[in-house]
């Protein structure tokens, strides 16, 4: 045909010929099945005018008479290109009679017009409604269609009124037709890919015509391509070696021949998925020494490691690539197959996700079975190096990092210090960075300043986290209330190892004491900061007060100094909104969502191993926790107008302190109330380290700041008027 769908000239004709002869539609639909591209890819100009053209034309059609073939041949044609009418919707009413006219007896046609998105009120993108309307029309009781995670099934009835549909394999379960149409792969009857699921014979001169033709012969929302053919034939029903075979069928001269390749067929390298190499090396092991197939475990790697990349869902992406990195590990594992899989290794790892997308990693690693994480490290370390190794580890339960650490070689252990010790200075650290710091690293300067930092402890005891790292958090806060070796450490108490075998343990060398500043930080925190409950408080100041009459005395002190005495809790107008509307959203809101997800959990089954359950008892202990302390600290807390406080020579909170260092250069420091702390701008809490230093020092007065920089308190003076507006 000289014609095309560019020659607006003939396309203007054929729709005037039309309006007399309506067989000239179906060579208008000619056109566009021959074009290229889909209409959004068209210029502006030829969109408008095929639109306009078909608009005019269809006008001339009563909308009581009914559509000919020829016009739901081209009405069909228009739709499957993608020829809409962007916000008039003009053509959308011409589809609908379209959809009324294939399917006069649709018992719900709004249902089903609603689930295909071909609607006036809430319309979905055209090209996505034309692809369900195609799955649609050719669903019938009785046909075959494929489903991810369901295979190959039968439609035993569609259910147009209640949007549903039922399978012969499982009558029982009503799937919803919305979720289905989207999902499904239906195999055209006596189609190839139909023929191939029955194993009828088919024969082809290569496997691309074989792929294609299989293609051809399926109707889906998704993009037809070999990839999809093989997820529905392999491993289900064929390997690659079956499919190469139809193209080129080799006959076996004898019987034996064909025993022999039943055998190979039942090796564990000839296994037609991943999955199924799994199985077959579980159940028998590598109990031979064999020329292995390469190329099948090549081609098999390489499917799954593609198949994690098309993973619709999270969860069908972590298990794709845990099967992966299992069954690579436990190849690496035994010597007879460890070069082999090293090779494969470095040939496919631009091809494996989770050696690219540092969080698919860290999320296989932790759910890797035990016996399989070191060789998956050490193949990690090969083929991506030992630095995203490190990276990765440090994001990781901590049980995990004593393999990295047997994976690392010479001079990289150094540097995976050096790297644990870089996310305590950039505030990366968690409660398995502090359990690693306190059972694992070796006494050293930075060390005890990081255990005694009590401020970081109570912080990183806050974090919110789920699976397997609430294991470390829930150890760190135990060692914290019941572990006298790790009080000594927070207080930086010397000790020494007494007695013999199991029953040797640390205790205070005899005469020595507590670092004060450590001391009085801990106390500090036990006391103000939301955390514990009023019993594990209690608890806690009584241990500390056991150290010594210095630590008793600390627990137990009042503030002297005059300045000092007049400060209660205090915090701006601000911060205390924002403490009430914390929580009332905790009331509100995540209280009975913690709720609505403890029910939902007990509802599916044995609690002892649910970790859903175990997750949201542990959120609801932590909901309940916080909401004691907002409650206790909004019945305390002074919410105050710092434009009413009067700044004289003492520094309290609501004065902005000028500090002069010793080269002459001076800083500005604003001293705030509770909660009021922000770094970045310099506002610290008068209970914060910097706080405590200034509060209560008068001009001229020499102090030492947390950094252990000696400044001069230079000047004192009131809240600028910015500051004041943004804390009211």
């Amino acid at each position: 045909m000289s014609t095309t769908y560019r020659d607006l000239h003939a396309v203007e004709e054929l729709f005037a010929q039309a309006v007399k002869t309506p067989a000239a539609c179906e060579t208008l639909a000619q056109l566009l099945n021959a074009a290229p591209s889909r209409a959004h890819a068209w210029p502006p100009s030829l969109q408008t005018s095929w639109k306009d053209h078909a608009a005019k034309y269809f006008q001339s059609v009563p909308k009581d008479a009914p559509l000919l073939p020829p016009q739901q041949i081209l009405l069909q044609a228009m739709l499957n290109m993608g020829l809409d009418d962007d916000e008039q919707h003009t053509l959308r009413p011409l589809y609908l009679r379209l959809f009324h006219a294939l399917h006069p007896h649709c018992s719900n046609p709004e249902g089903i017009l609603q689930i295909t998105g071909l609607t006036l009120d809430s319309p979905a993108p055209i090209l996505a409604a034309a692809a369900k309307l195609q799955v649609f029309h050719a669903l019938r009781p009785g046909i075959r269609l494929w489903i991810p995670g369901l295979g190959v099934n039968t439609v035993q009835e569609l259910d147009e009124k209640h949007g549903s549909l039922t399978l012969a394999e499982d009558p029982e379960k009503h799937l919803p037709l919305a979720e289905f149409l989207a999902r499904c792969v239906i195999l055209q009857p006596e189609g190839i890919l139909d023929s191939l699921v029955q194993k009828k014979k088919v024969s082809f001169a290569s496997l691309p015509e074989l792929y294609q033709a299989a293609c051809d012969s399926l109707v889906t929302c998704q993009e037809p391509s070999p990839t999809l053919v093989e997820k529905i034939l392999i491993p289900t029903y064929y390997g690659h070696v079956d499919l190469q075979a139809m193209c080129s069928p080799l006959k076996q001269e004898n019987q034996a021949g064909e025993k022999n390749q039943s055998a190979l067929a039942g090796r564990w390298d000839y296994s037609r998925s991943v999955a199924e190499m799994l199985q077959r090396l579980e159940k028998t092991g590598i109990s031979e020494e064999a020329a292995w197939n390469r190329d099948n475990l090549k081609a098999i790697l390489a499917r799954e490691m593609g198949s994690i990349v098309q993973a619709r869902t999270e969860k069908q992406k972590l298990e794709t690539a845990q099967r992966c990195a299992e069954a690579i590990s436990l190849l690496h594992m035994d010597g007879r197959t460890k070069e082999l899989i090293q090779g494969l290794c470095q040939e496919l790892q631009g091809q494996f996700l989770p050696w690219h997308e540092l969080p698919l990693f860290v999320a296989v690693s932790d759910e890797l079975p035990g016996k399989n994480v070191a060789d998956w490290f050490t193949l990690s370390r090969e083929n991506i190096g030992a630095d995203y190794l490190m990276e990765a580890t440090l994001q990781m339960p901590c049980h995990l990092w004593a393999y990295t650490e047997k994976t690392l070689k010479g001079d990289e252990h150094q540097a995976f210090e050096a790297r644990f010790f870089k996310d305590f200075k950039e505030g990366r650290a968690t409660a398995d960075h502090f359990m690693w710091l306190w059972k694992k690293v070796k006494p050293c300067e930075e060390r005890s300043a990081i255990l005694s930092n009590c401020t970081l402890l109570f912080k990183i005891l806050h974090q919110d986290v789920k699976g397997n790292y609430l294991k470390s958090l829930r150890n760190l806060r135990k060692a914290l209330l019941d572990n006298e070796e790790f009080l000594y450490e927070v207080v930086q108490m010397p000790t020494e190892l007494v007695g013999k075998g199991a029953a040797k343990k640390r205790v205070p060398v005899a005469g020595s004491h507590a670092d004060l500043n450590a001391l009085r930080a801990l106390v500090r925190c036990a006391k103000r900061m939301p955390l514990l409950d009023t019993r594990e408080k209690q608890s806690l100041l009584v241990k500390i007060a056991r150290l010594g009459d210095e630590a008793k005395a600390i627990v137990e002190e009042n503030v002297t100094t005059q300045v000092k005495q007049t400060i209660d809790r205090l915090t701006s107008q601000r911060s205390f909104r924002q403490l009430q509307a914390e929580l009332e959203k905790l009331v509100n809101e995540e209280i009975p969502a913690n709720t609505a997800a403890i029910e939902d959990a007990r509802s599916r089954g044995d609690l002892s191993e649910n970790s859903e359950y175990k997750y949201a008892k542990e959120v609801q202990r932590n909901l309940a926790r916080r909401r004691s302390a907002l409650q206790q600290e909004l019945s305390i807390c002074q919410p105050m107008d710092f434009s009413t406080q009067e700044v004289g020579e003492y520094v309290i909170p609501g004065s902005v302190v000028t500090l002069r260092e010793k080269d002459g250069s001076t800083q500005q420091v604003t001293l705030l109330g509770l909660y009021d702390g922000d770094s970045q701008k310099n506002w610290y809490s008068y209970d914060s380290p910097m706080g405590r230093i200034l509060l209560g020092n008068k001009a001229d007065a020499q102090v030492t700041l947390p950094s252990g920089k000696e400044v001069v308190i230079q000047a004192i003076s009131s809240l600028p008027q910015d500051i004041l507006d943004f804390l009211r």
